[in-house]
Parts: C-alpha cells; sequence; structure tokens
C-alpha cells in the first residue's frame, strides 16, 4: 500500500493498532485543509485514470486475446 499510495501522493498510513497515530494524522488533515483537499483531488484523479475497469480495459483484452489464442486447439479433458 505504501508504493502506491507514495506514488499518488493520495493519503495517509498509520498503524492501525496506534490510535495516537491514527489521531496525530486526522489532527494533521485538520489542520491543513489546504493539504487534505489536494491529496483527495489526487486520490479521485488516480481512481478515475488509473485504478478503474476503463484504465484496465487495453491490458484485461490484451490479457484475454494471449490466452484464447494460445488455447487455440486445447480441448479440455474429458471429465465425465
Amino acid at each position: 500500500w505504501r508504493n502506491l499510495f507514495d506514488a499518488v501522493g493520495c493519503g495517509i498510513l498509520v498503524d492501525p493498532a496506534s490510535p495516537q497515530a491514527i489521531a496525530d494524522a486526522i489532527t494533521s488533515l485538520l489542520a491543513d485543509p489546504e493539504s487534505a483537499e489536494a491529496m483527495g483531488r489526487r486520490g479521485r484523479e488516480a481512481v478515475e485514470t488509473k485504478f478503474s475497469w476503463e484504465a484496465d480495459l487495453p491490458v484485461l483484452l490484451s490479457l484475454y486475446a494471449q490466452i484464447l489464442g494460445a488455447m487455440r486447439g486445447f480441448s479440455p479433458p474429458n471429465l465425465v
């Protein structure tokens, strides 16, 4: 998760078992609403452009074409 969030710049990672770390992160967001808003914008943009079905469609179609191409002439075993 760290690599993903650091690359996008859209969040703060904290130890989920540390109430103090969670409180500190919330406090830092409340203290700097402009930064929090910018993180939110970057996160939304990443979801819309990188982490959506539309963004992954070309990759998925290519993968499916490779699988289907590799399966030409393949006959599944008779399992009955």
